[in-house]
């Protein structure tokens, strides 16, 4: 898949990263979204999630978010940002917090999928 077709499947903004963070270079873009992959920080926010260690939760959020953000992964970022302001708020269940880490990961799963399929610049 070429980089310009994922933007069909996952909420992204690959014009603003390439001008603003990547020098226009697709090549050095594409390595960058590669490197989620093998990120450990959603793997660590899931693991800190069944242990309901909420403050290692918001860690990990809020340093996904700013990923995210980076690479133009409007999506997700989105998503970590709903997670880290309800955990900021201290007024949420578990319940509803358990709701958004479900949508996180359904979204997270499926932008990874499609980011292996990328082909190198």
């Amino acid at each position: 898949m070429r980089l310009q077709e994922i933007s069909q499947y996952v909420a992204i903004d690959i014009k603003e990263a390439l001008e603003e963070r990547f020098m226009e270079s697709e090549e050095m873009y594409v390595r960058f979204l590669r490197k989620l992959l093998t990120t450990d920080d959603y793997r660590l926010l899931e693991e800190a999630a069944a242990a309901e260690n909420w403050q290692e939760v918001l860690r990990y959020a809020h340093n996904l978010k700013g990923v995210c953000a980076t690479l133009g992964l409007t999506g997700l970022q989105a998503q970590f940002a709903d997670i880290v302001s309800l955990l900021r708020s201290e007024e949420y269940t578990v319940a509803q917090l358990q709701e958004k880490l479900v949508t996180v990961k359904h979204e997270w799963q499926r932008t990874l999928q499609y980011i292996e399929q990328l082909e190198n610049a």
